[in-house]
């Protein structure tokens, strides 16, 4: 008997090829949707892991900051301050139940558990940094202790620190439990000795300070004075050279009566050697008197009189010789400052001694006296020599100043030195 044999027509072959192909492609999907979705996961726990651990290190970095901030007021005698909570807290039933749900949800929790405890420690930070702040302001204050409050007036005591302090306090509005501590613990024997020795040393700082100051200020002004000299001198030496020629003509146009004085100082008459008699003194009074007239005539043409004329003569001499002798041009210079603005008054009223004193001074002195530019020139140049020796006596003074104690008042009995440098 021939077996029979069940063939499946070629569209329902193609049907189940299909078949095992959706199911195949739906296996695939399905398996790369989970792997996606792991990946995803462990992305996630990865941020979360690193979000948790910047939280740690803030945490950690606030930690230490307030463990020293607490510590140096520990060593300061400031204890038990209230910061608030101190210490993490942990909701373990939170912590329990995210971890039933996933690696994920653990880590958020963990994150927003430490995000809070951060909170709580900035806001211990900053309460911690505040407290501490007013003790720094206090110890300030009450370094600049004053011995003399009360009791001895050298010797700091615990009465002298409180009386800084309570004026601290009203003046700060500031009496807490840190700031009682930190009274206390410097009202100690040991603060108090410290207090001392700073106390002398804040005095031998400043001294030196001050001796500093009034060095650098006798350097300035030394440096000022040295400064100056080198100009002054210019100044001296360019006068001297500008009056140079006049006066060598003045002393010839003096010399007859400086000659003259001379003899009659002397008693003797220099032309014969022959003692003076009264007679001899006499005539040669007059023969000066006589050349004054005819210089203070030249000299002074605008003269109200003859007295008047032999007067400023005599006072030419005096400048001349303050001139030579002392290197004093002021009073000569002055007289060519005169004599240009006189020149110029009488030029301006059409006055024929104009040009006639011009034209004099010009013959007897080799200068011309209408000429602006070399009186204006040496007036300046004086001017600036006088002005430097002024400036350098100022300069000196301040030198003196710092050098000399200053004089007490009579029956006083404190050291002036001491008491310039703070000591007493």
């Amino acid at each position: 008997m021939a077996k029979f044999t069940y063939q499946k027509s070629e569209l329902a072959s193609a049907l189940d090829r299909l078949q095992g192909f959706a199911e195949n492609l739906i296996s695939f999907e399905t398996n790369r949707r989970i792997q996606l979705g792991r990946e995803k996961e462990a992305r996630m726990v990865d941020a979360y892991t690193y979000m948790l651990g910047k939280e740690n290190e803030k945490i950690a970095d606030l930690e230490l900051g307030l463990d020293s901030i607490i510590q140096n007021l520990e060593d300061r005698g400031v204890e038990r301050i209230k910061l608030g909570p101190e210490h993490k807290s942990v909701e373990f039933e939170a912590l329990l139940s995210a971890a039933s749900e996933g690696a994920m949800e653990l880590l958020n929790v963990e994150i927003q558990d430490a995000q809070a405890y951060r909170e709580k420690l900035e806001g211990n930070v900053r309460e911690a940094k505040k407290i501490k702040r007013h003790i720094d302001m206090f110890d300030d204050a009450v370094s600049l202790v004053d011995p003399a409050y009360s009791g001895d007036k050298n010797i700091i005591e615990a009465e002298d620190v409180a009386e800084v302090a309570l004026q601290w306090m009203e003046a700060n509005d500031q009496e807490g439990p840190a700031i009682i501590q930190r009274l206390e613990q410097l009202q100690t024997e040991g603060e108090l000795e410290r207090l001392q020795t700073d106390y002398y040393a804040r005095l031998a700082r400043e001294a030196e300070e001050k001796i500093t100051a009034a060095g650098t200020g006798q350097t300035e002004a030394k440096i000022k004075i040295e400064t100056l000299e080198p100009i002054k001198k210019e100044a001296q030496e360019a006068v001297k050279a500008l009056t140079y020629q006049p006066i060598s003509k003045m002393v010839e146009e003096y010399g007859f009566i400086i000659s003259r004085q001379a003899d009659i100082e002397a008693g003797v008459d220099s032309r014969t050697g022959k003692d003076l008699t009264t007679t001899d003194t006499q005539n040669m009074q007059a023969e000066i008197v006589q050349e004054q007239l005819r210089l203070g005539s030249i000299l002074f043409p605008w003269s109200y009189s003859q007295d008047q004329a032999s007067a400023e003569a005599q006072g030419i001499q005096t400048a001349l010789t303050k001139a030579v002798k002392n290197g004093d041009y002021y009073d000569l210079v002055n007289y060519f400052k005169k004599g240009n603005a006189q020149y110029k008054l009488l030029l301006q009223q059409g006055n024929t001694l104009a040009e006639t004193y011009r034209a004099d001074i010009q013959a007897m002195f080799g200068i011309d006296i209408a000429s602006d530019d070399w009186v204006s020139q040496l007036i300046e140049l004086n001017e600036i020599s006088a002005r430097i020796d002024i400036e350098q006596a100022t300069e000196a003074v301040k030198i003196g100043r710092e050098l000399l104690p200053e004089i007490e008042e009579p029956g006083s009995d404190k050291d002036p030195i001491m008491e310039k440098y703070g000591f007493e």
